[in-house]
């Protein structure tokens, strides 16, 4: 009988190193792009990010897994330093403001380790550890 671990890496661990590469690379060039220039830094939320409204503004630096789980309403304002990560759907509302270093984390693990620990892992077939994720969602006004 497999069980979830196993279920989850066979099937995302490598689609998912793919993605979350590519959204590396999108942050850093959204890091390294000219505040000035909001038509190109539009462009690169529109492409990272699964979803952003209208009037939005992500200060740098900004870190995400994956950004097409993060969904931003219209008049958003991420400040600087803030950490989302997506393992599983991020949903911010309308006239939102997040300050400074702010971490939404949707992904954890068991806490005790004979809840946490995968028996038989092997080196390069996955994690060694059951991690999940639960979706968050701020709603409009926060």
């Amino acid at each position: 009988m497999r069980d979830e671990a196993e279920d989850f890496l066979e099937t995302a661990h490598p689609d998912a190193l793919r993605q979350i590469a590519r959204a590396r690379e999108l942050t850093r060039e959204y890091y390294f792009s000219a505040y000035s220039d909001t038509r190109r830094r539009s462009e690169i939320l529109r492409e990272l990010l699964g979803g952003i409204g209208d009037n939005v503004m992500i200060d740098t630096p900004f870190h995400c897994d994956y950004g097409k789980n993060i969904f931003l309403g219209n008049n958003v304002v991420i400040n600087m330093n803030c950490i989302l990560v997506d393992n599983a759907p991020i949903r911010i509302g309308s006239q939102v403001l997040i300050a400074s270093n702010v971490q939404i984390y949707t992904a954890s693990h068991p806490v005790l380790p004979q809840e946490r620990l995968v028996t038989g892992w092997k080196k390069g077939k996955g994690t060694f550890f059951r991690p999940y994720a639960l979706p968050i969602e701020i709603e409009d006004q926060v």
